[in-house]
C-alpha cells in the first residue's frame, strides 16, 4: 500500500530537522512517491545529506535534487532508489 504524499512530506521534513539550521531553506514536495527538494543550502555536504535522508524515508521511490548551494548556480541531479 502506497503512503500518502502528506505523510511522506512530513517524514522527510522531520528527517531534515536533524541537519538543524543548515536545512531550514530546503523545501520538500512529493508526487507519486518522488520527493523533490528545492531551495538553498549552505554547502554541498548539506545537500548530499538531505538527499540521503530523503531516500531513507518509507514510501519514497526517488529523489529529485533541485537545491542550490548558497553562492553557486543551481545544478540539477536526479537520484533514485
Amino acid at each position: 500500500m502506497a503512503r500518502n504524499e502528506e505523510s511522506i512530506v512530513a517524514d522527510v521534513e522531520h528527517a531534515l530537522e536533524t541537519l538543524g539550521a543548515r536545512s531550514r531553506d530546503v523545501d520538500v514536495s512529493v508526487v507519486d512517491g518522488v520527493v523533490t527538494l528545492t531551495g538553498e543550502a549552505p554547502d554541498g555536504e548539506t545537500i548530499r545529506l538531505a538527499v540521503a535522508l530523503a531516500e531513507r524515508v518509507a514510501g519514497v521511490t526517488g529523489v529529485r535534487d533541485l537545491v542550490a548551494q548558497a553562492g553557486h548556480e543551481l545544478r540539477v541531479t536526479e537520484l533514485s532508489k
